[in-house]
């Protein structure tokens, strides 16, 4: 099967740690089908700039220059994103190098993907991720966001909860496929705690909760540092580790410094920036308590990690969530209670559940699963889409004299 697939969000020189899981399930779906990997750059406009650079994969990315307007001109990004891709994925389709397209997130990668399948004649699936509401909340992206769903052959989602989502959107459900995301068990694993807080070179008696993910107001970054004043009180050996770095979804880490320095808190909050997906793995073993008061998520891969590493886990009852913790591994709190966050990393905290045991209940998911899974989806898609078309040439065909 030849799959192009297209995402604005994907590893690079610029941002080397942008969609790693894109880019791991890919990786597994290469390993039995021919994959291509579109990956627009948005470029302002006025630059002037043109053109396609491929680099060797696994898979084989082209990098294609999209022109745009900043700031005001988002509305337009699926639009530009689809015309800046158009030539190149036209070329594959006239080489009958590609069968479907395969879409990853429902904005600005899906609309623009309808609209070059559409102009081309090729089916395309769509994947769903957590921020699907968010960009719904929108008038004008929720109805370009479900034209395309609508019309795609096929519809992933990493969550049940996504799935529900996009099924009240008007997708058929039985067009809507949850496959959740899958971890590199050969990174995150249970480990030693004492040897992992040796190799960072952190003391032994302290309490340590880190936060994994991007430094975004959504993640729930500052909730904990509401909290942690109270937190020191009982638990006057404690540090909060936020391992993670900016995105695009906003410029937050100096509104998180801020906060830090006002509370008096700076010998007591690591800020790691971006790290490599086995420093995080040591960082998680080295902790007492992965924590995510988020305001959103749909399948929070950091949270997986976190308990496939034997650590317990405190996180919002949101989106998929629920999925992921188990009473084994960890506890959910409704979101947006400082009282319940503070009240539930205290209970974890007191508790100190056996890590072993959490590491050997989680059921992982491999990549390659993955891959399997979507491989199917892809090919009933493709399946669907034929017999799609066989009713319309029999629909359109003239009757017999």
């Amino acid at each position: 099967m030849n799959i192009v697939s297209m995402s604005l969000c994907y590893p690079s020189e610029e941002a080397p740690y942008a969609g790693l899981f894109v880019r791991s399930r890919l990786q597994s779906l290469a390993q039995s089908n021919h994959v291509r990997m579109v990956h627009p750059i948005p470029t302002p406009f006025w630059l002037g700039r043109r053109g396609v650079k491929k680099l060797e994969g696994p898979p084989p990315v082209w990098r294609v220059v999209m022109p745009y307007l900043p700031k005001f001109g988002k509305p337009l990004n699926p639009y530009l994103y689809a015309r800046s891709v158009m030539p190149l994925v036209r070329d594959f389709k006239q080489r009958d190098q590609v069968d479907i397209i395969d879409a990853h997130f429902s904005w600005p990668d899906g609309v623009a993907a309808a609209r070059v399948a559409g102009a081309l004649g090729i089916p395309y699936t769509v994947t769903l991720r957590g921020v699907l509401n968010r960009y719904c909340q929108n008038f004008w992206k929720r109805r370009s966001i479900v034209s395309s769903l609508q019309g795609a052959s096929g519809v992933i989602a990493v969550s049940s909860a996504l799935k529900e989502d996009a099924v009240r959107l008007g997708v058929p459900a039985d067009r809507v496929h949850v496959i959740p995301n899958g971890i590199d068990s050969e990174v995150f694993r249970y480990g030693d705690q004492s040897a992992a807080r040796q190799a960072l070179n952190l003391p032994r008696d302290e309490t340590i909760l880190i936060t994994v993910g991007h430094l975004c107001r959504r993640k729930g970054f500052h909730r904990v540092l509401r909290v942690l004043p109270k937190l020191l009180q009982e638990h006057g050996k404690l540090r909060y580790v936020m391992a993670g770095g900016e995105a695009a979804e906003g410029r937050f880490e100096r509104r998180l410094r801020a906060m830090v320095k006002e509370l008096g808190l700076e010998d007591r909050v690591t800020f790691t920036g971006h790290l490599e997906p086995t420093t995080i793995a040591t960082w998680l073993q080295a902790s007492d308590l992965f924590v995510l008061p988020t305001s959103n998520e749909g399948w929070c891969n950091a949270l997986g990690e976190s308990i496939a590493c034997g650590v317990p886990v405190l996180a919002t009852d949101v989106g998929g969530n629920g999925e992921i913790v188990s009473p084994t591994s960890g506890l959910l709190i409704p979101m947006g209670s400082d009282r319940a966050l503070l009240a539930g990393i205290n209970r974890m905290l007191n508790a100190r559940p056996h890590r072993l045991s959490i590491a050997r209940a989680f059921p992982i998911r491999t990549w390659s699963t993955v891959a399997s899974e979507t491989s199917s989806v892809m090919r009933n898609a493709l399946h669907r889409s034929s017999e799609r078309r066989m009713q319309v040439r029999q629909i359109s065909s003239p009757a017999p004299a």
